[in-house]
C-alpha cells in the first residue's frame, strides 16, 4: 500500500493532476489543424457546435487553480515563517518557481518559430503558431501578482477572513455591474485583480479547515445556491453560458479570456460547491500553478 507523505495533501495534489489534464484537453480544442488544397489551416475546434458549452464547464478550471495557488501558498509562507523566513523570501522564491520554467519554454518555442522559419515555412503560420503559444502566457503574470501579494492577503485574512474575502468578492460584482451597465467592456480588466484575489483568499480558507468543518447540509445550500445564481445570470443575459471565449463570441462574459474578455464574478459560482474531506494535517505545499 503507497505511504502519502504527512506534507502533502492526497485531495489538492489529485486537484492538481486533473487540472493539468484539463488544461491539456482543453487547449488542444482550440487549434485545429486540416489540410486543404491550398495548405494547412489553422481552425479553433470549438466553433464546430454547441457541444462546447457543457464540456467547458468540465475542462474550464482557471479559477480552481487560485484556490489550489492559495491554500499552498498561505501553508508554504506559514510554513516558511516557522522556519524564520520573510515574506521577502517567499515572494521571490515563488518568482524563482514560475518565471525560471516559463523562460525556459518561451526560449525554446522561440528558437523552434526562428528554425522553422529559415526552412521556409509561411510567415503567417509562425505568426499564428507564435501567438497560440504566448496566448496563455497572461496566466503567469496574474498568478505571480497574486503570489506577490499573498503575504498581505494572507495578514488580512489573518485579521478577518470572512470580510476580507467578502470585500473583494463585492468588488468583483461592482465591477462586473459597471462594465454591464456602461458597456465599457475595459472596465472589466480590473478583475483581473479582483476575482482571482477573492478565489485564492477561498483558497486560504480550505487551508484553515473552514470549509472542512462545514457540514453536509450547508455545503448542499450553498451549492444550490451558487447553480441557482448562474442559471440566473444566464437566463438574464448578465452572462455567458459557454465558459470560455471563441473568435465568434469574443465580447461575452465568460468565466476567463487568454484575450479580449476578462474575467468575471461568474467564476465565484463555479467553485461555490461541496469539497471532498481532506486528510487534517498541516502540510507545506509548493504553489506554482500546474500545467499553465
Amino acid at each position: 500500500m503507497p505511504i502519502i507523505s504527512p506534507s502533502r495533501d492526497s485531495a489538492v495534489d489529485l486537484a492538481r493532476a486533473l487540472c493539468i489534464l484539463g488544461v491539456v484537453v482543453l487547449h488542444s480544442l482550440m487549434v485545429g489543424v486540416t489540410l486543404s488544397p491550398a495548405g494547412p489551416v489553422f481552425a479553433n475546434a470549438g466553433e464546430s457546435g454547441g457541444w462546447l458549452v457543457p464540456v467547458s464547464w468540465v475542462l474550464q478550471v482557471m479559477p480552481l487553480f487560485f484556490v489550489i495557488g492559495g491554500f499552498s501558498g498561505l501553508t508554504a509562507l506559514r510554513a516558511l515563517r516557522r522556519r524564520g523566513g520573510s515574506a521577502a523570501g517567499f515572494a521571490a522564491a515563488r518568482v524563482r518557481r514560475l518565471l525560471v520554467p516559463a523562460i525556459a519554454a518561451v526560449g525554446a518555442a522561440g528558437a523552434l518559430l526562428a528554425l522553422l522559419a529559415d526552412a521556409g515555412v509561411a510567415a503567417d503560420l509562425i505568426e499564428l503558431a507564435g501567438f497560440r503559444f504566448g496566448q496563455p502566457l497572461w496566466f503567469l503574470g496574474v498568478f505571480l501578482l497574486c503570489q506577490g501579494l499573498l503575504p498581505v492577503m494572507a495578514r488580512l485574512h489573518d485579521t478577518a477572513p470572512v470580510r476580507s474575502i467578502a470585500m473583494l468578492a463585492a468588488i468583483s460584482l461592482a465591477v462586473d455591474t459597471a462594465r454591464s451597465i456602461s458597456g465599457i467592456d475595459g472596465i472589466g480588466f480590473l478583475n483581473l485583480l479582483f476575482v482571482w484575489l477573492t478565489l485564492q483568499q477561498l483558497g486560504f480558507l480550505l487551508a484553515d479547515g473552514r470549509i472542512d468543518a462545514l457540514s453536509t447540509r450547508v455545503r448542499t445550500v450553498v451549492a444550490a445556491g451558487a447553480v441557482a445564481a448562474l442559471l440566473v445570470s444566464f437566463m438574464s443575459g448578465f452572462h455567458s453560458p459557454i465558459s470560455l471565449p471563441t473568435p465568434t463570441r469574443p465580447r461575452q462574459r465568460c468565466c476567463w479570456s487568454a484575450s479580449s474578455t476578462p474575467p468575471s464574478s461568474r467564476c465565484f459560482g463555479r467553485d461555490c460547491v461541496p469539497s471532498p474531506r481532506r486528510t487534517r494535517s498541516r502540510r507545506s505545499h509548493d504553489s506554482s500553478p500546474p500545467g499553465r
